[in-house]
């Protein structure tokens, strides 16, 4: 039976890895499933996933389940929380060729007919693949996470510039991460939205501003989401803003 709606699908990438998009795809999903909402997290990094460990979680099933067929989209499906799922990425895989043939239209459209939430986010690996340009391709919104490193700032517009080819650009944002003041996020908004104006003609949208808190290294550290253990924080705060600006 086809569900009756179709989830809010976001997707979370960046140019390069390490700017903390598994953080911001576990906290918003978290936020999201304490207001209510029926959340399911995708680790689509085939190759280094991160999602499960920042849950502090360990699933029997996993993502290569689906992929080599020994399971169904639904039973590698990993509860957390009360209304908060994942499905896990694959830990250790070897197979460097596996991303050049998995398709993840086909999950999507299996979740579709056999679930009902509300959201998918998707925690893809950094760069550009063609899973990646897939997932893109399907998504309400597509949320490009960049810090205020320089590498991070240009491979951010080096994807933008691909993915323009690909995605109706009007589904873009950014989100600031790591961020030490008010005047590093401008700076980093104006580097980023300046190259895009100029070479692109195309501007961006800042969906957050998430600053700078070691807090998150130890939440990480620890497996355990910082909206749950300290959820008054101000990297917390912030990410209640982004997802204050989602769809009911």
């Amino acid at each position: 039976m086809i569900q009756a709606k179709q989830p809010y699908l976001i997707t979370i990438v960046s140019g390069k890895g390490g700017v903390g998009k598994s953080m911001i795809t576990a906290n918003i999903a978290y936020r999201l499933s304490e207001l209510g909402k029926k959340v399911l997290a995708i680790d689509a990094d085939i190759m280094c996933p991160n999602l499960h460990l920042l849950f502090g979680c360990n699933p029997n099933l996993r993502l290569d389940d689906w992929i080599y067929k020994r399971s169904s989209a639904v039973r590698i499906i990993h509860n957390i929380y009360e209304n908060l799922d994942i499905i896990a990425g694959t830990a250790g895989n070897s197979n460097l060729d596996l991303q050049d043939y998995v398709s993840f239209i086909d999950l999507y459209q299996e979740l579709l007919l056999n679930t009902d939430y509300d959201y998918i986010l998707v925690d893809t690996a950094a760069g550009i693949s063609k899973n990646l340009v897939e997932f893109c391709s399907f998504s309400n919104k597509i949320s490009v996470v960049i810090t205020d490193e320089p590498t991070s700032i240009l491979d951010g517009y080096g994807l933008i510039k691909i993915l323009q080819n690909y995605v109706d650009t009007a589904k873009i944002d950014l989100i600031l991460n790591n961020i030490i003041d008010d005047e590093d996020a401008k700076d980093i908004s104006n580097k980023i939205n300046q190259a895009t104006n100029h070479f692109l003609n195309l501007e961006f949208n800042i969906l957050g501003v998430i600053p700078y808190n070691r807090a998150v290294r130890q939440s990480i550290l620890r497996q355990e989401v910082l909206s749950k253990i300290l959820p008054d924080i101000d990297v917390v705060q912030a990410i209640n803003k982004i997802v204050t600006q989602l769809p009911n």
